[in-house]
């Protein structure tokens, strides 16, 4: 049976039941690129402002060969979507597959999508106490399985497959089973683009790699998400399912600029390994055990026994208890990587909850 999935970044419900405004959640629940800002947005949005007025390009024009020349991808493999949750859903539906495979612990919206398709999965738990993820589990003996399902990075871990190692998987997949590869947080990763499978979409036609603009652009609120296929049918009859207008003008826009700004990609990588370390030397510090992880989040074990969530929430602080992720033991949680002093408060809040429950 599922357990009930509910994400991270919950800022609007734990703003009401703390008695304080938004802007004073501290939230380390969702994995949002710290370096993004108001201000940033501000000049991404600025060219598109007048196009609120009007209605969205329905064929998005611009944001596909944004995303093409990014990738280096045609414009027939790609598919848009209001995020890439609305996409999983929308290739399940499609699919409508009988058998699926995916890794415990992962992104709980693919069980959510499977399960609502009445879909039998089946849950290939990580190869060690590392959370590796188990790709000869996960990919042999493939027939009669019709969709895979692969987090690279995977979310919750923060763990990254061997992309050669991905690729040989993908090379020698079942003519019948779909592999769907959610690259979400790779451009979190030092190597960024070179850990991403794209380059073998055309090799590969029952592949399909779906991408998030969301966290990498910080856009949230906005949404925004696309899929690669070399599949012309599913990319053609899934497009034609899309509501007209579905992406906004805003998200458009900040994803056209966003992937022109080739400084911003290297910062974010840089800091996030920076801020990454520097978080993980203070957890060491104070005697609290991590996993390792190559982008920008990690899991912690709790260092006290009654809920970590509910001990922060005197400091305003919100993290991601992972107690409904399958495949992980109790009193682990998520921690995003935020900005420096915003990683100081989280240092300094963990401490003082440790100091607290020790007199």
């Amino acid at each position: 049976m599922m357990k009930k999935f509910e994400h991270g970044g919950a800022v609007y419900r734990a703003a009401h039941e703390w008695g304080v405004d938004i802007d004073e959640v501290l939230d380390f629940s969702a994995n949002i690129n710290p370096l993004v800002t108001v201000e940033l947005l501000n000049r991404w949005t600025a060219p598109y402002m007048k196009q609120i007025l009007h209605y969205p390009d329905v064929e998005y024009h611009e944001l596909k060969e944004a995303i093409c020349n990014y990738h280096q991808t045609n414009r027939e493999q790609l598919v848009l979507g209001n995020g890439a949750t609305e996409l999983i859903h929308a290739l399940i539906r499609y699919l409508k597959p009988k058998t699926a495979r995916l890794t415990a612990p992962t992104f709980g919206e693919y069980e959510k999508a499977l399960c609502s398709v009445g879909a039998e999965i089946e849950l290939i738990g990580t190869a060690s106490e590392c959370l590796t993820v188990d790709l000869d589990r996960l990919f042999d003996d493939s027939e009669g399985v019709d969709v895979i399902f692969v987090c690279n990075p995977n979310n919750p871990t923060g763990k990254k497959i061997c992309t050669d190692a991905l690729k040989e998987k993908m090379s020698i997949l079942h003519k019948n089973t779909t592999c769907i590869i959610d690259e979400a947080f790779i451009d979190f990763t030092i190597e960024g683009e070179k850990n991403s499978v794209v380059d073998m979409l055309s090799q590969c036609p029952n592949v399909i790699i779906l991408r998030s603009a969301t966290k990498f652009f910080g856009i949230p609120g906005l949404r925004l998400g696309y899929l690669m296929s070399d599949n012309q049918r599913l990319v053609e009859s899934l497009t034609e399912t899309m509501p007209v207008w579905h992406i906004n003008v805003l998200a458009a826009g900040v994803v056209i600029e966003g992937l022109k700004d080739k400084d911003f990609h290297d910062r974010t990588r840089r800091y996030v390994d920076t801020e990454r370390k520097f978080i993980e030397k203070g957890l060491e510090g104070l005697g609290i055990h991590y996993y390792k992880s190559c982008v920008n989040y990690l899991l912690i074990k709790s260092p006290i026994r009654h809920p970590l969530d509910q001990a922060m929430a005197p400091y305003k602080i919100l993290v991601r208890s992972c107690e409904n992720y399958n495949g992980i033991r109790e009193n682990i949680y998520r921690i995003a990587v935020r900005t420096r002093m915003e990683n100081e408060r989280l240092l300094f809040a963990l401490n003082r909850i440790m100091e607290e429950t020790t007199c």
